[in-house]
């Protein structure tokens, strides 16, 4: 959801909404609608452009606990003493977005545009370093090179890479160079799942959705053991009653005959009333599914991370809060998960940090300060930092960063620990 964007109806423009879902509708979208077939509405940003290059910060790092009684009551972040959850290193790899960590730790893989605003992907080092541009050139069974790749995330494996890919012809195909339009395929919209292989050289696609109407896939996850994917549908435009869209969440088999993967055993594990469903990923033993929903939201803001156990249908929700929670991850270890709140800035809509909590909801603790001076990855200018990765040892996250006031650009950093912090 970082920027849910959707066709709007009413409503103007105004410099600092442009994180709104609701003004990219209106600024960019709603004129489109010409060439679509029905209102469209997705979710989440994730982008690049002119940005500082690979840095690394060395500031001391104090913690920020939560603390107050009960689920919804009222709640302080203070500092607390040091741990393992220290950011001891914090590199700021530039422009690009979702990096991703492969099982070995060695390369991460993410989305960067390229000089003609299309979104490709790369892989590099976590230093940086030995960049490979996957999908700039063309490949039998790959959205073509003209069409967005965004979101990847690795496979336990490290045999395949799952992705995001623009339909090859869909009602914005004109303007998928325009920034704010390419969003709207980082968030779902006209895309379908595929899978390749980690030098891009090999190609399937995993899902078949409609370009007639509002469709898509987004936050595509597997489970730990491989077997498992979850992933989030776009079905229906933006409304009054969904100012995000309507989304299902589905579950399916990952099965590899000869070497070609496929899905199987397609499930729709939407929890009831639930209307924008954002897949984050399983638990480490693959029992719940990890997601921000909307089920108890008391503002169209209030999204909260929620876990639904497969087995029993049991729905949780560890935040209960009117912050904006979301794009949660479980630590390799199962000890944490990372999020996105604004919780440590209640006032400013566009200032978010990561915070850390025990998988039952409770120790919430503020994690980053990209938005405070004098920490390791404080950086001027309002930002959000989003989503977060962890690698397999649980001692750094792959972070991106939106760019508040320079919106939809991203930069990409990895923050490392002082210990084990989810391992």
């Amino acid at each position: 959801m970082e920027s849910e964007a959707a066709f709007a109806r009413r409503g103007t423009c105004s410099r600092h909404s442009a994180f709104l879902r609701v003004v990219i509708m209106l600024c960019l979208v709603a004129p489109l609608a010409l060439f679509a077939p029905q209102s469209a509405a997705t979710a989440s940003p994730a982008g690049t452009s002119g940005l500082p290059g690979p840095s690394s910060r060395t500031v001391s790092e104090p913690m920020v606990q939560e603390t107050g009684s009960g689920s919804n009551g009222p709640r302080s972040l203070v500092n607390s003493s040091s741990d393992s959850c220290v950011i001891d290193q914090a590199r700021n790899l530039g422009s690009g977005g979702v990096p991703d960590w492969s099982p070995s730790g060695d390369l991460l893989v993410y989305h960067a545009w390229d000089a003609a605003g299309v979104y490709q992907l790369h892989t590099m080092r976590p230093d940086g370093s030995g960049d490979v541009c996957l999908t700039c050139t063309s490949r039998p069974g790959a959205p073509r090179v003209d069409r967005h790749k965004v979101n990847p995330v690795w496979h336990p494996s490290g045999r395949f890479i799952a992705v995001q890919g623009e339909m090859d012809t869909n009602p914005l195909m004109l303007f998928n160079s325009n920034q704010l339009v390419s969003e709207l395929m980082v968030n779902g919209l006209w895309t379908n799942l595929y899978v390749t292989t980690p030098d891009g050289q090999q190609w399937y696609r995993l899902t078949d959705y409609s370009n007639a109407q509002t469709d898509g896939a987004a936050h595509a996850h597997f489970s730990a053991d491989g077997t498992k994917l979850v992933w989030s549908r776009l079905v229906a435009p933006a409304s009054e009653s969904a100012p995000w869209g309507e989304w299902k969440m589905l579950i399916a088999d990952f099965v590899t005959t000869s070497g070609v993967p496929r899905l199987e055993n397609i499930r729709d594990i939407s929890p009831s009333g639930g209307v924008f469903l954002e897949a984050n990923g399983f638990s480490p033993d693959g029992t719940k599914v990890l997601f921000t929903g909307d089920m108890e939201n008391t503002h169209p803001w209030g999204h909260d991370i929620w876990t639904l156990e497969l087995a029993t249908e049991k729905l949780v929700n560890l935040t209960k809060s009117g912050y904006w929670d979301e794009h949660a991850q479980y630590a390799p270890s199962g000890n944490l998960i990372v999020y996105m709140s604004s919780q440590p800035y209640p006032f400013d809509l566009f200032k978010t940090e990561l915070m850390l909590m025990a998988p039952d909801g409770t120790g919430k603790r503020q994690l980053t300060h990209f938005n405070v001076p004098g920490y390791k990855e404080s950086t001027t200018g309002t930002s959000m930092p989003t989503r977060a990765n962890w690698n397999a040892q649980g001692t750094a996250l792959a972070v991106t960063q939106q760019l508040t006031e320079q919106y939809p650009a991203t930069r990409m950093w990895v923050l490392s620990f002082a210990g084990r912090c989810g391992g």
